[in-house]
């Protein structure tokens, strides 16, 4: 019934919340000159933003999540040696003609 109420108070033509922010001066305008220069509205421009954000947010999570893991699993990740073999390996690799770059680009 609410979100009913809501939409007849504040009619919108999509499924999106609407709600003000406050930003300093120097933001909005610096906000202003990129949404022109990417020919995006505000609300795109902040909704953009803030799914980045999150997405940040919830990323730094699972890596804390995955370390608790290997953590509890006593795993530590490989030690100095076992890195300078991976290195020696990418280098001889390298030197050899044996390593070659594939671009994922269809043809």
């Amino acid at each position: 019934m609410e979100m009913l109420l809501d939409e007849l108070v504040i009619p919108s033509h999509t499924q999106s919340v609407k709600f003000a922010i406050s930003v300093p001066d120097d933001v909005f305008q610096a906000v202003e000159v990129q949404v022109q220069k990417m020919g995006i509205s505000r609300s795109q421009f902040f909704a953009d933003a803030a799914r980045q954000y999150v997405e940040e947010f919830t990323l730094a999570d699972r890596v804390a999540e995955i370390n608790a893991v290997l953590d509890e699993a006593g795993y530590y990740g490989p030690d100095e040696e076992e890195l300078a073999g991976f290195a020696a390996a990418f280098v001889r690799a390298m030197s050899d003609g044996g390593w070659e770059w594939e671009d994922d680009v269809d043809s």
